[in-house]
């Protein structure tokens, strides 16, 4: 940490008369600054925290914000490179005079598109709501220079306490409170204290003695938020008007003051006893009787406080959870709001090995976590975070559950009956008795074909010109559906179509009928849903009811959300070009239309399940239309209402991501388990499923599925045992020419600058095989700005110079150049990914590590409108699902293997765990590569990035061991004493309903490798498939 103290002078003198104008009476200093480190490398992140004192003679008439500006080369707002424009952690409006306040850590990253140089820091702050006058305007600061020698950011962290200096500050800790001053609560496991003084409290947990407190820097309660008409004030809560001890709870209250005098506001907090588990309720109500009012209350402030000597961490539900670790990372602030960025109104806390969980109520309550390096005598710690619960509303609560020993499973655990409570946590046995369809879904591939597409002009996909799509007829996909239920075998699934509506995919909603006559129109569609029905498979349509376009015959703005102006809102743009919200009150009213909507689809087409785009994906918004206002508690509740209605037509629903409020009314979430394939391998903290689990299907986004070469997330899906979405080609796809053993890899390209943000690239290839027919070349630029899909900033597909089919083995095929201009926007890296075609469908090339089909060859830099370039060479990899060698699919296409193999291993074990809740999740290993999940009696370990041993047994990169007494599966190079030269793929299952040692009939499945087997100490060869007897001779 690197501090700078600034001499106090008073700085008001040379700024405009206005500036003085604005408050004469506050006057504002910068009195010290911190930052992590002085140097910094290109594109890597620093903090840096602020002091102000007010040497003015009252606190400022306004909230304004704090200006940031890292200037260079020449100190001039001019020169502006990084911004960090931000309020105050501390309201202005209550900084009193002489007072000292801490400002931040403000986390920013430096630049990587300009030169390394020094920036002047320029601090002040400024009228952000009324004239933008400046109040504080130095150089102070001093300079940040950002250099390729600076240590890397991971190593600014302050060096830890010694043992003793923990203890020390531990115990001041707990003595903070006097007893003199004590208020006391006590439960069965947990003991609550109150400073009667300042609202400061602690509580501690009976089982283990960990001790949660309130902020332990600064002694207050939290704090409340006033508003009155055109205006806003903030009172600190750091004492009590009174507290009172009624029975078993404890009464706090507060009369907030506004300018020094009293405000007709009373706000009373109370303390009591939570069951369920055991724990304490901290609420809030609040009475005016004048034009002030409360609109919200910092419940908890700075809280829960967690430190590297602890080895604590807090856990968030940011889509499946994330965890922030005490002892990692940077200071800074993150905050999530509830149904938005966070799936479940929950979060956890664990140091020390003892675990607790804070669960809330109210959907306006916004989670913050900061990180900060403290050197303060009641932190034992040099790195920690707390959490604040920000809650939009005149009267809440929430409660905090010590939990003895654990960790974040026995958090989510806890919350279960919780969730419950609520009425968010249905099991699939209560979903069974509404709907008995439910078994159905279990253990089904989720095949979503694209049929049709129309990409309008004013599209952000579009090149200007309306182009359509067609990737399958009706007639082809059912007899996709016929080729995968009578050729693969697979006897559950479901079949939802995309762009079935009239005009293609995201466009014309809300008006869907007639089916796209492009793919065979209503009759097309009916006698395509009755085919694949009698497959068995569920038959589905995908929608969309939140998204209205201007070229629909209902087109209206009276079906618009709208904001405080009334002002349509808008929603994204997609393939129909810019879509605007519907209102979800007005969505239920377009969808139950009879003639047009739900109740007419229902009749034309008999879907048996169906799927509503964005539902649970968009955050919970509010309308401002007279004519229908909405809270986002009325969002929520229409949206419900909106899937229920889909059930009520329909049977099963799914929808897009996931919210724990869309657990009763969803029977699958597709998108929120891309958090888990998309992220690096040990980030994410599996929160929801520990959770929901036995209550919702969990899946990956459309357009993330899973194909040839996909290792890793298959591996996810077996780690959760949950169901995937199959990558498969267009029309007829199994039919096209299979080219056996093809590899190619893409290699570094050449790039050249030829000024003016353009460049010259050529593109290189090697394959090891004759290509059998013509490829096409697609190329994505992708960039942390960029706004469509999978980052895709700029691209320049093509067909190659040289034809594929005339590439010869062995030899570097150079394409190019070709020349690329990067748009304005685009400054810094952009990774260039690059990948292959066939008929419009992303090949694997079988050599490398990819994404989706993308090869990730380089990185290039923009810089002052030059171009440079970084090339990458990718690891080799070796793929798995798509091998057929001497196994069941060996005649397969590699598309059709990866499905049948990844059905066979899959469909029985999500049939035996989906009614399981996830009882445990593990990081085995140090670098979380190896990680374990137990369902029941059902064990599930899988191996990440590299070979590993599971007890006797051996498994490659992304292989994997499933144990239970029923049904087991590998992939493996050792399995049960048996040796394999190759990795090698078995499913084996009971079919007699008893356990495989001790069943005659098991029905054995090989995938590839060698056919050699051992069960319960009896060997078995099987080619491809067998039923066979594990006991007798």
């Amino acid at each position: 940490m690197y501090l700078l103290l600034v001499l106090p002078l008073l700085l008001l003198a040379g700024l405009p008369a206005s500036a003085q104008e604005v408050d004469p009476d506050f006057k504002p200093e910068l009195v010290g600054v911190e930052l992590t480190a002085r140097e910094v490398r290109p594109g890597d992140p620093f903090a840096i925290t602020l002091r102000f004192r007010n040497a003015g003679t009252k606190p400022a008439r306004a909230d304004y914000r704090v200006f940031l500006h890292f200037e260079a080369p020449e100190r001039d707002c001019k020169n502006i490179v990084i911004h960090g424009d931000h309020p105050p952690t501390e309201p202005t409006s209550l900084w009193q005079p002489g007072q000292v306040v801490v400002d931040g850590p403000t986390m920013l990253a430096a630049p990587t598109d300009k030169p390394e140089q020094e920036y002047h820091i320029h601090v002040g702050l400024f009228d952000y709501a009324g004239t933008g006058a400046r109040l504080l305007e130095v150089y102070d600061a001093g300079t940040l220079r950002v250099t390729s020698s600076a240590p890397p950011s991971d190593q600014a962290a302050p060096a830890p306490l010694a043992a003793a200096e923990v203890a020390k500050r531990r115990q001041a800790l707990a003595a903070r409170i006097p007893a003199a001053r004590r208020v006391s609560l006590q439960g069965p496991t947990w003991r609550f204290h109150i400073d009667r003084a300042s609202g400061a409290w602690a509580l501690t947990d009976r089982a283990t003695g960990a001790l949660w407190t309130s902020d332990p820097t600064r002694p207050r309660f939290g704090q409340v938020r006033l508003r009155a008409p055109g205006q806003t004030a903030t009172w600190i809560i750091d004492r009590f008007d009174s507290v009172r001890r009624e029975g078993n709870r404890l009464r706090l209250v507060t009369r907030p003051r506004v300018e020094g005098k009293p405000c007709g506001v009373t706000v009373t907090f109370t303390v009591e006893a939570a069951r369920t588990p055991a724990g304490v309720r901290l609420a809030y109500d609040s009475r005016a009787s004048g034009e002030w009012q409360v609109a919200g209350v910092r419940l908890l402030e700075n809280a829960l406080t967690v430190t590297e000597a602890e080895q604590g961490s807090l856990y968030v539900p940011h889509r499946l959870g994330i965890e922030r670790a005490a002892g990692k990372g940077l200071p800074g602030r993150e905050e999530w709001l509830t149904y938005d960025s966070l799936s479940m109104a929950m979060c956890g806390a664990v140091k020390a090995g003892s675990a607790l969980l804070v669960n809330w109520d109210h959907v306006d309550t916004r989670l913050i976590v900061d990180g900060t390096w403290p050197n303060h005598p009641r932190v034992p710690g040099r790195r920690a975070r707390s959490l604040s619960l920000e809650i939009n509303a005149p009267k809440a609560s929430c409660t905090l559950h010590p939990l003895g020993k654990g960790g974040y499973v026995e958090i989510a655990h806890a919350y279960r009956p919780l969730a419950k409570a609520k009425g968010w946590l249905q099991t699939w046995a209560e979903k069974r008795k509404r709907y008995p369809t439910v078994d159905r879904i279990f253990g089904a591939h989720n095949f979503k074909p694209f049929v049709f597409s129309r990409v309008m002009p004013t599209s952000i996909y579009s090149d200007g010109v309306e182009r359509t799509y067609l990737g399958f007829t009706f007639e082809e996909i059912a007899r996709c559906a016929e080729h995968w239920r009578h050729d693969l075998e697979i006897d559950r699934a479901y079949v939802v179509l995309a762009g079935w509506i009239n005009g293609g995919y995201d466009v014309r909603h809300p008006d869907v009928l007639p089916a796209a006559p492009e793919c065979g129109g209503n009759e097309g569609l009916q006698e395509a849903a009755r085919r694949i029905k009698a497959c068995g498979y569920l038959f589905g349509l995908h929608d969309n009811y939140q998204d209205m376009y201007e070229d629909a015959a209902s087109w209206g703005q009276e079906w618009l959300n709208k904001d405080a102006r009334g002002v349509s809102k808008m929603g994204g743009n997609w393939n129909g070009g810019q879509a605007w919200q519907v209102c979800a009150i007005k969505q239920v009213e377009l969808a139950a239309r009879e003639k047009t909507n739900l109740p007419e689809i229902a009749r034309l087409f008999g879907p048996t399940i169906y799927f509503i785009d964005t539902v649970f994906a968009w955050g919970l918004v509010t309308c401002e239309d007279p004519a229908h206002p909405m809270t986002r508690q009325d969002d929520l509740q229409w949206k419900s209402k909106l899937c229920l209605l889909a059930k009520q037509y329909m049977g099963l629903f799914g929808s897009e991501e996931g919210r724990e409020w869309a657990v009763p009314c969803a029977d699958y979430l597709e998108g929120i388990f891309g958090h888990q394939t998309d992220s690096t391998v040990g980030d994410v903290i599996p929160l929801f499923p520990l959770v929901y689990s036995d209550c919702v299907q969990i899946m990956t986004h459309q357009g993330n599925r899973i194909g040839p070469g996909d290792e890793r997330k298959v591996a996810d899906h077996i780690l959760f045992a949950e169901m995937p979405l199959p990558r498969f080609g267009e029309h007829l796809y199994w039919q096209a020419p299979v080219v056996e053993g093809t590899r190619i890899t893409p290699l570094p390209p050449v790039v050249r600058d030829l000024g003016e943000r353009r460049f010259a690239i050529t593109y290189r290839w090697r394959t090891e095989h004759p290509i059998a027919d013509d490829l096409n070349v697609f190329v994505h630029f992708t960039h942390p700005a960029a706004t469509r899909p999978e980052g895709i900033a700029y691209q320049q597909d093509h067909a190659p110079t040289l034809p594929t089919s005339q590439w010869q083995p062995g030899q570097v095929v150079e394409d190019g150049p070709h020349t690329v201009e990067v748009p304005p926007e685009f400054d810094g890296p952009s990774e260039v990914r690059v990948g292959l075609l066939r008929g419009g469908e992303r090949i694997s090339l079988g050599t490398i590590g990819h994404q989706e089909g993308r090869y990730h060859v380089g990185t290039v830099m923009v810089a002052d409108g030059k171009v440079s370039f970084t090339p990458v060479e990718a690891a080799p990899v070796a793929e798995l699902w798509s091998r057929g060698d001497g196994g069941w699919g060996e005649k397969l296409c590699a598309t059709d293997r990866v499905i049948k193999n990844t059905w066979e291993v899959l469909s029985p074990l999500n049939v035996l765990t989906a009614e399981q809740p996830l009882a445990s999740h593990e990081f085995l290993t140090p670098d979380r590569r190896l990680q374990r999940t137990r369902f029941g009696d059902v064990t599930i370990t899988v191996a990440y990035e590299k070979p590993a041993r599971i007890g006797d047994h051996a498994v490659p990169a992304y292989g994997f061991v499933v144990e239970s007494p029923r049904f087991v599966a590998f992939c493996a190079t050792r399995y049960n004493g048996v040796d394999y030269a190759t990795p090698t793929l078995f499913t084996a299952r009971s079919l007699d309903g008893k356990p495989i040692a001790q069943s005659s009939q098991v029905r054995v499945y090989h995938g590839f490798g060698e056919p050699r087997l051992r069960l319960a100490g009896k060997e078995f060869t099987v080619e491809r498939e067998a039923v066979v007897s594990v006991v007798g001779n």
